[in-house]
């Protein structure tokens, strides 16, 4: 990733609600190819155990300025992190961690 990668973290009223996520916190991310509904899912959690929701992949639920869980799928490894930079409604937009 050569560039800042934004991303939106979308589904939070079927899992936690967004009320768990705050700016800077640090989210798990994990392609599921085997997800039945969308092959480019990814998943996101707060811990490995905890799934919050799913990076958006749907032109409905991308926010403007970010990109789809599809568009990054082959730019980033099977596990990898987001940092939320903030939440608006029922979206939390984070940024994808860079290696170090």
């Amino acid at each position: 990733m050569k560039k800042k990668d934004f991303v939106t973290v979308v589904g939070g009223k079927h899992y936690l609600g967004t009320g768990v996520f705050f700016p800077g916190q640090e989210l798990i991310c994990k392609k599921e190819p085997q997800n039945a509904h969308d092959a480019e899912a990814i998943w996101v959690g707060l811990n490995p155990s905890c799934q919050a929701g799913y990076l958006a992949n749907s032109p409905y639920t991308v926010a403007r300025g970010t990109m789809s869980a599809g568009r990054l799928y082959d730019r980033v490894p099977d596990r990898f992190r987001v940092r939320v930079l903030f939440v608006a409604g029922s979206q939390v937009i984070c940024r994808v961690c860079r290696e170090k």
